[in-house]
């Protein structure tokens, strides 16, 4: 998994004032925790970006919370997206059932942003916990929520953790990269065959 170089190409921006969740609106992804954690601290605004089979039972559920702090904005792609990641503070992947790759973890480092994540499958192997983002443990709203409140706590560590994410994922999962990890892959299957 990769993206393309020009992902990288922006420039960092001073980190905004919402934290972001970019995904499908389902169960696995842990869509109830985050909600959750956000009825809990009604200082920090939290925008949900996506779509997906359960979104009408997470709008109830806010709705009957009072929660002025969340919002949803349905669907985004391409530029729309990436400013969703750009004007946002930290970017959330609460997820609870295993996941592949984190492409939404790397989506949030091209814009310079941090992340908190489930410490779990392939989202703790595409960051570095406490130098990129936080982990937390899948499922735990208190988890969550003080992980929410560590990373607004410190904006220059915030920042500092974007940019470390930026790095990160420019060294791993660029296009340029991917195409060099794949020519190597292929230069020892033929020196194997030889």
């Amino acid at each position: 998994h990769y993206l393309p170089d020009q992902a990288f190409a922006g420039g960092r921006v001073p980190l905004g004032d919402y934290f972001l969740y970019v995904g499908r609106l389902s169960g696995e992804k842990g869509l109830k925790v985050l909600i959750d954690a956000f009825v809990g601290l009604p200082d920090f605004k939290l925008r949900i970006v996506g779509s997906g089979p359960q979104e009408n039972v997470y709008k109830n559920m806010v709705n009957a919370s009072r929660a002025a702090n969340i919002t949803f904005v349905g669907h985004r792609s391409g530029d729309e997206l990436m400013s969703e990641y750009s004007n946002s503070y930290c970017t959330i992947v609460p997820s609870i059932c295993f996941e592949g790759f984190g492409f939404t973890v790397i989506e949030s480092f091209s814009a310079y942003r941090p992340v908190i994540a489930s410490r779990i499958g392939g989202l703790k192997e595409s960051m570095l916990d406490g130098e990129t983002g936080l982990l937390v443990t899948p499922g735990s709203v208190t988890e969550l929520r003080n992980a929410v409140k560590k990373m607004a706590s410190d904006e220059l560590r915030a920042a500092t953790m974007g940019e470390n994410g930026w790095r990160f994922a420019k060294e791993r999962f660029s296009e340029r990269e991917h195409a060099n990890n794949l020519e190597a892959i292929y230069k020892t299957a033929l020196n194997a065959a030889l």
